[in-house]
């Protein structure tokens, strides 16, 4: 009896089984390589080894799919390969069932064991780009909505200031103040003057200068011979007017003038005129604008007659 040659317990014979981890026991190896397994030229080949046909199929009953181990097949063609077996236990005698079962491993290469590892393959990982919809920082109806109500405070602003300039005058001064105010062209109504009065009494002078210049008139037009051709008393603007008059001077002759009046004041007095002899003087006068006047004769300065006359448009 010898010991066992996996678990080393217990003293077993030649073919039987160990009652600890349940596995026959069989001459140990003449030969086992203690050497460095780094080169494959030293690995002694394993003698196939006498297991029974019904242990045999147990061990190719250890596979299982679904823990991703591998199936071996039977020991003598898994030898030249050496790779790990992993045995199901057998079932022990009914005085050894306190024993739990076990598994062992058959020892294999180091070098061996790399090579028969799966090629690791780095793993690509594809993740789809994934771009979110861009959204606006101010939402469309909040900008809508903005300038509508900076429109809405506009108008009422304008409004609101064009009313108070224009009711204030600011906007008149403005405007004088930048480009001068026009003169407006005022329609000057023309008043309704009376007709000019009749002489009186006190219109006349003494009766010796009367005797002197006894006719006196105003009119419009007058002939060669500074006569008048009408007697007229209300006339145009702009219109020359003539004061005639026939001068009977006593010898040694005198002075004759004229002065004019308009609306009750001195406007103007003609040249004085010397009369040697008898003759007819015909002094003219120009009114632009419409007006009540009268003219006054004088002889040697002394009054003759007034006569009156007004100036219509």
């Amino acid at each position: 009896m010898m010991a066992c040659q996996y678990c080393q317990r217990g003293s077993v014979e030649q073919g039987e089984i160990c009652p600890f981890c349940g596995l026959p026991f069989f001459e140990k190896l003449k030969q086992e390589d203690k050497s460095d397994h780094s080169e494959e030229g030293q690995i002694d080949a394993i003698p196939q080894l006498s297991f029974d046909e019904h242990l045999l199929d147990q061990t190719n009953s250890l596979t299982r799919p679904e823990t991703g181990q591998v199936s071996l097949g039977p020991l003598a063609s898994s030898l030249s390969s050496q790779i790990p077996a992993l045995y199901q236990s057998i079932p022990l005698p009914p005085e050894q069932t306190e024993h739990q079962n076990t598994l062992a491993l058959q020892l294999v290469p180091e070098h061996i064991l790399e090579q028969l590892q799966p090629v690791e393959q780095p793993e690509i990982v594809y993740i789809r780009p994934d771009y979110p919809a861009l959204r606006p920082l101010i939402p469309r109806y909040r900008i809508i909505s903005g300038l509508l109500s900076i429109l809405i405070v506009s108008i009422f602003l304008c409004a609101g200031t064009s009313y108070y300039v224009k009711t204030s005058g600011l906007l008149d001064r403005a405007g004088q103040f930048l480009w001068g105010q026009k003169l407006q062209s005022v329609n000057a109504v023309a008043p309704q003057l009376p007709d000019p009065p009749t002489p009186s009494t006190g219109d006349f002078g003494a009766p010796e200068v009367r005797a002197i210049i006894p006719s006196v008139a105003i009119s419009a037009r007058v002939d060669r011979l500074n006569l008048p051709i009408k007697v007229d008393t209300v006339f145009k603007p702009d219109q020359e007017l003539y004061l005639t008059c026939n001068v009977q001077p006593p010898a040694g002759g005198g002075i004759v003038m004229a002065k004019w009046y308009i609306n009750g004041h001195f406007f103007k007095s003609s040249e004085l005129i010397n009369v040697p002899v008898a003759r007819n003087l015909a002094i003219p006068m120009l009114y632009l604008t419409p007006a009540e006047g009268y003219v006054e004769l004088y002889w040697n300065m002394q009054l003759v007659q007034r006569l009156y006359f007004v100036v219509r448009a």
